[in-house]
């Protein structure tokens, strides 16, 4: 049986949480549970991740603003320091699962794709008429965003170090 935590709740009150905002989260939650139950799963999309700060800010970065891969990129820090029995988050820590991700984002990935990903930037109003360009937005390499008229990015990881080295000649 999997356990799916309620969105906000914590065991005790937090002080930044009233009961006013409990008794909404509570609703929320009871909705969530009633729709993935007996209609369909859902997936929920977090806006405003720019309120975090410190390391955890370079994982909402990289995460290309996808709430998803942000759990996932914070989960595996927080794995990575319990299995080290590490006490508190570390920049190293965080550097660690941020290269472990971009190259695993890097994986496959040729200079063909490079070329493509560099059209994108010079122009990220227009989707470049390449097949591949469909592929690496189906692989989440390509990430669109639509903030009054759809645009187009190279996910933040791919920026680290596969769009700088492609182009470099040693």
């Amino acid at each position: 049986m999997r356990r799916i935590v309620p969105i906000g709740r914590s065991q005790r009150p937090l002080p930044d949480q009233d009961e006013a905002v409990e008794t909404l989260l509570g609703a929320v939650n009871l909705i969530i549970g009633h729709v993935q139950t007996h209609v369909r799963r859902i997936v929920l999309v977090i806006d405003g991740l720019d309120w975090i700060r410190g390391d955890d800010r370079q994982l909402a970065h990289f995460s290309g603003g996808r709430a998803r891969e942000f759990t996932k990129l914070t989960r595996e820090v927080a794995e990575r320091a319990w299995s080290e029995d590490v006490a508190q988050l570390s920049s190293t820590l965080v550097e660690q699962v941020l290269a472990d991700a971009r190259r695993e984002c890097e994986r496959g990935l040729h200079a063909g794709h490079a070329v493509l990903l560099r059209q994108v930037l010079e122009d990220p109003d227009r989707l470049p008429d390449n097949p591949d360009a469909l592929k690496l937005i189906e692989s989440a390499r390509l990430l669109p965003f639509d903030n009054d008229a759809p645009w187009f990015s190279p996910h933040p990881l791919l920026r680290m170090r596969f769009l700088r080295d492609a182009g470099s000649t040693g």
